[in-house]
């Protein structure tokens, strides 16, 4: 009588284990979560606090570049991670701004500007770490990380993710770049542990990206061209397909402490990066304008009045399509045919008079921007459009 029972039991205990795997499964994954040390599982930037600003530098106002990211506390078994930043207030659909996964466990940190390309390479002594990065959601579908950038007025929230894996790489094709659901289909049976950063950013207001840097004084501040109007079609003139001159540009409104202007113009829909059009620094406080056809030259000297003498220098950009290489001095809009590209001028008030950069070497708008960042004191920017 009591063997039967026990056999009754036992049975009973193995049709409900066999039939509530999924149940055992979640608990145990639960269950190895809360014991693998995983609550002490951080992520954090040395460039941001948890739930601070992100600044300037990597969203589509800056660079756009990746920020400094780096981790402690992985559970025992982890065996690769999976990092996927994402926008929490995008309207419609919810917007992917980062993916990379097949990060080796024994990483512990991913470096700033990360190469926007599907694989990555970090050579180490005496071995290389690879891993690869999907596409991400942010305007143009393309790889790699695109910085925040919400309407302007608005403020939006970002999440980082680093998710702990238990195998070393998803089973995703090598050839194809991913999307990111994808890598969360692929990753989501092995998904041991996680952890979280978040940050913001808004656009047209003193308080986020860099506010610090910037007086209020520059509330006035305006940049504008007689060739088009904010947020319109750039002329042919200015581009590959014209006489690719530089355009007439004016402004009004600077800081009071301002000594000195930089403009940068960039593509903001180029895939793979950033690309810069054009730069020009150390303009005098006294001027209000760039004439139209600015010469593709280092240095520019100009005779404004009898006696007077004003000199400013324009970097290298990033690439000229009619000499093939870079040059110093504009280079305008060339999109690929059938595509249309946004582009946004952006001039900066500075409280120094010149940068300190050498003067017999062209430099790049890395080096302009790094020169002239602590003196930044107001800025304003000017947006245009051009297909092909």
């Amino acid at each position: 009588m009591y063997r039967a029972i026990l056999l009754l039991l036992l049975g009973f205990i193995a049709f409900y284990s066999y039939g509530n795997t999924e149940l055992t499964d979640k608990l145990n994954l639960v269950s190895e979560r809360e014991s693998s040390g995983n609550s002490n599982f951080t992520l954090r930037s040395p460039a941001f606090s948890d739930g601070g600003v992100i600044p300037r530098i990597y969203t589509c106002d800056g660079r756009n570049i990746s920020p400094p990211l780096s981790w402690s506390g992985a559970p025992p078994r982890t065996k690769s991670f999976v990092l996927i930043m994402e926008d929490l207030d995008a309207s419609g659909e919810p917007i992917i701004n980062w993916v990379v996964y097949d990060i080796t466990a024994r990483r512990d940190r991913l470096e700033e500007d990360i190469p926007k390309q599907f694989t990555v390479q970090i050579v180490s002594p005496g071995f290389v770490e690879v891993f690869r990065q999907a596409l991400n959601s942010a305007g143009a579908r393309r790889v790699g990380y695109s910085g925040p950038c919400p309407p302007s007025g608005r403020v939006h929230n970002y999440r980082f993710t680093l998710y702990a894996l238990n195998v070393e790489r998803l089973n995703l094709r090598q050839d194809i770049q991913p999307t990111a659901e994808q890598v969360e289909n692929a990753m989501r049976p092995h998904v041991i542990g996680r952890a979280t950063l978040r940050a913001r950013y808004g656009t047209g207001s003193a308080n986020y990206g860099d506010a610090p840097r910037v007086n209020n004084e520059a509330s006035n501040f305006v940049l504008r061209s007689s060739a088009f109007s904010d947020g319109g079609v750039i002329p042919r003139i200015y581009t590959c397909d014209g006489r690719n001159i530089s355009p007439p540009l004016s402004w009004s409104g600077a800081p009071p402490r301002t000594k000195s202007f930089v403009l940068i113009m960039e593509d903001l829909d180029t895939p793979g990066g950033t690309f810069t059009h054009w730069v020009v620094y150390d303009i005098p406080a006294r001027r209000n304008r760039l004439e139209e056809n600015i010469p593709k030259q280092f240095t520019i000297q100009y005779i404004p009045s009898p006696g007077s003498l004003e000199v400013f220098r324009q970097a290298r950009n990033s690439f000229n399509p009619v000499s093939g290489f870079s040059t110093a001095g504009y280079s305008g809009p060339c999109p690929s045919p059938g595509r249309s590209h946004n582009y946004r001028f952006t001039l900066y008030a500075l409280s120094v008079e010149r940068l300190d950069l050498r003067r017999d070497i062209q430099p790049t708008r890395e080096q302009v921007e790094d020169a002239m960042s602590p003196y930044i004191i107001g800025e304003t920017t000017l947006r245009v459009r051009y297909s092909r």
